[in-house]
């Protein structure tokens, strides 16, 4: 009888069970094959059944970033517009909303339809994991990395059902960059060189935050290149190589590398060359060292915690993400796992070091790949400036394509040495993720702890109603409230954000073009209460309902109540006094100056401002050059305790620090709305004492 050829394309724990014989083992071949099918078809049924709760209350967990991409493709679909990117943005396409057409063709442009792509997006990504497990350790191992992913974390429930641009498909388009590289180092050819370029470019447009795997596969290749060179063997096959090939054979090689590249990312440099800007743009610059140890902490106490859903220390914050502590042993358990199976990883690099032989090569440089991928990622993120609160662990979903199939490879591992031992750990982490996803579920009230679905109500349709029957068709409010508002409504009701990002400026012309628009805020908030205040200071007339969490203001006589808007001052009047500056200070030094501001404009001085301080209005100084007037800088700002209405007067105090230099300086007081104007380069009132600063003695 023919003997059964084991090779690596069919190596693997499955076809260890088949013999050497190859008549007698078609069948048992066959029926094994099912048999993992059926298995990750299970791990793919078990990570959708855990995500329904999430998408039977998809409209109250839909939010304004979907619904930006889910109107740029309605107004697409509708022939309105046609853009690579949402609503002022370039730095993610709109690709997830481009998976969501068969569910819109299904189910219409509801909440639902988009929560789907976000959702295919990661059985995109819980696939390509088993594939990637199963290339490099088996087909257990990609089962067991598939798994575990499905039931990895609470947040990654949310982030794998979120469609705000493809959180879960980039990282699924990750490990299938990996895979590609795989089979490129396998058997190289121009095509599958192409496909790898491609797949690079697509990776950037889709979601900027495929550059952790781009910086991952640009230092794994120049770690693989460092050794191979510093071999004598690896210099001999890299000159055989490149004879073998050469040099007009590479530049074809690399040209097709790159016109690939190209075409995956086109969009992205179409947008560059035509000039195409946005508002917000990730930052790629580095943090400053406070910043650095402030996202170290930030890492370390939220958001690595939230990310793997443990909360060993019960801190309060995190109970919303993680859901509430385990016992200390587990949660150090499952943690604990996952960094054991990357350093397994980092093991398994070195202790290959010595093997030789291309399957050997292949597999160590695709291992060296998954070693450096958390490395890269945790770096990024703790030397950037982006991060800024626990949600922010979302730029870890990366690791994930490294973790998993690293847990997957070191539980095959075990097995080997104890079938028992691999079985407890499967069990162990299944066990933990299922009861932290089930437990995190209960608390957050999607389902009952009988396993019955709750259907929570979403309030803003009450707030749409109520706009409906008083006629009116637009409204301003925070961001989160208005895109979703205005998505919820079929555009029936435009409403459009005067808070945080104004992302369709057109919108808000739009409504700011109406007769009368309402505004829409949290209740009870600030904001709230300073808009009433506002109304009642301008004396306009309004109305104030309340439905549920919303405070809703209209004006009952059909004008605009836009007068009381947080917003650019329509007059930058003030009258200004000081008392105590003295007219020679030394270089450096520190005084305190009583400074006496009246209001004399027609608008109300707000002294808080929006969630970022802007609009806010403040007193400040400025240190001119006495000799050419030049201007040296600002200063602190001395906050108003309270909203200062027209024809009141407040005294503060302002710390005033000296110039460095000896030199006759004018100093000049005045006040200033952040993100506006100083009221002295406007005509709005001003204060100037010339000083005189004397070098410090000591």
């Amino acid at each position: 009888m023919p003997a059964y050829n084991v090779g690596e394309k069919n190596s693997g724990p499955e076809y260890a069970l088949l013999g050497v014989v190859e008549g007698g083992a078609r069948k048992r071949r066959f029926r094994l094959r099912r048999g993992w099918i059926a298995l990750l078809l299970a791990a793919l049924a078990l990570a959708f059944l855990l995500r329904i709760p999430i998408l039977y209350n998809s409209v109250t967990q839909f939010n304004s970033d979907e619904a930006v991409n889910a109107l740029v493709i309605k107004h697409m679909l509708e022939g309105r517009e046609f853009s690579f990117f949402n609503w002022d943005t370039t730095y993610y396409g709109i690709s997830e909303s481009l998976i969501a057409l068969p569910f819109i063709a299904l189910f219409g442009f509801v909440p639902l339809s988009f929560k789907l792509a976000a959702l295919t997006g990661f059985l995109i990504l819980l696939i390509a994991v088993f594939f990637l497990g199963r290339r490099l350790f088996g087909t257990t191992a990609g089962l067991a990395a598939s798994a575990s992913l499905a039931v990895f974390s609470p947040m990654l429930l949310m982030w794998s059902t979120l469609a705000s641009g493809g959180y879960c498909l980039i990282v699924g388009w990750g490990a299938i960059t990996v895979l590609q590289i795989y089979y490129l180092i396998r058997k190289p050819s121009i095509a599958k060189l192409a496909l790898l370029g491609w797949l690079l470019g697509s990776g950037i447009y889709i979601y900027q935050l495929y550059f952790v795997y781009v910086v991952t596969f640009s230092a794994a290749l120049a770690l693989v290149m460092v050794r191979e060179l510093s071999l004598r063997e690896g210099r001999a096959r890299a000159k055989l190589l490149f004879e073998s090939f050469g040099a007009a054979r590479i530049v074809k090689w690399l040209l097709a590398f790159a016109g690939a590249f190209t075409i995956g990312c086109a969009p992205k440099i179409i947008a560059y060359l035509s000039g195409v800007s946005s508002t917000k743009q990730p930052s790629f610059g580095l943090a400053a060292p406070a910043v650095i140890y402030g996202n170290l902490k930030l890492l370390l106490q939220r958001c690595l915690p939230a990310f793997f859903g443990v909360n060993p220390f019960g801190a309060p914050e995190l109970a919303r993400w993680s859901g509430p502590s385990f016992p200390l042993w587990a949660e150090t358990f499952y943690l604990g796992l996952f960094m054991a199976a990357w350093l397994w990883g980092v093991w398994t690099v070195f202790r290959s070091g010595g093997q030789r032989g291309s399957i050997a090569r292949r597999r160590r440089a695709v291992l060296t790949i998954l070693v450096l991928l958390p490395v890269v990622n945790v770096l990024l993120f703790i030397l950037s400036t982006n991060p800024q609160d626990t949600l922010s662990n979302r730029y870890l979903l990366p690791s994930l394509t490294s973790l998993t199939v690293l847990a997957g490879g070191m539980i095959v591992h075990a097995g080997r040495r104890s079938k028992a031992c691999a079985i407890l750990l499967t069990c162990a982490v299944l066990a933990f993720g299922l009861s932290k996803s089930f437990t995190w579920l209960v608390n957050q009230q999607f389902i009952t702890s009988n396993l019955q679905l709750v259907r929570k109500h979403e309030p803003l349709l009450d707030v749409l109603d109520l706009l409906r029957k008083k006629g009116v068709r637009g409204a301003f409010g925070d961001y989160w409230t208005a895109y979703k508002a205005t998505f919820l409504s079929r555009e029936e009701i435009l409403v459009t954000s005067i808070r945080i990002w104004d992302r369709n400026p057109e919108l808000t012309r739009a409504v700011r073009a109406l007769p009368t628009a309402a505004y829409i805020f949290h209740a009870p908030s600030r904001h709230d209460e300073a808009f009433r205040e506002r109304l009642q200071d301008y004396n306009i007339p309004y109305e104030r309902h309340i439905v549920n969490s919303y405070a809703v203001y209209l004006s009952p006589t059909g004008e605009s109540l836009g007068r009381a808007e947080l917003g650019p001052l329509s007059r930058f009047d003030s009258a200004i006094t000081v008392e105590g500056v003295p007219p020679v200070l030394l270089a450096n030094q520190l005084i305190r100056v009583k400074i006496s501001v009246r209001n004399t404009s027609d608008s109300v001085w707000s002294a808080a401002g929006g969630d970022q301080g802007e609009y806010r209005v403040a007193a400040s100084y400025r240190w001119l050059n006495g000799s050419d007037g030049q201007m040296l800088g600002d200063g602190d700002r001395a906050l108003f305790s309270r909203d200062i209405r027209p024809g009141e007067t407040e005294e503060l105090l302002l710390n005033v620090k000296a110039p460095a230099r000896a030199g006759s300086y004018i100093l000049v007081f005045s006040l200033v709305q952040e993100w506006v104007a100083w009221f002295c380069d406007v005509g709005g009132g001003e204060v100037r004492v010339p000083v005189l600063v004397k070098s410090d003695p000591n």
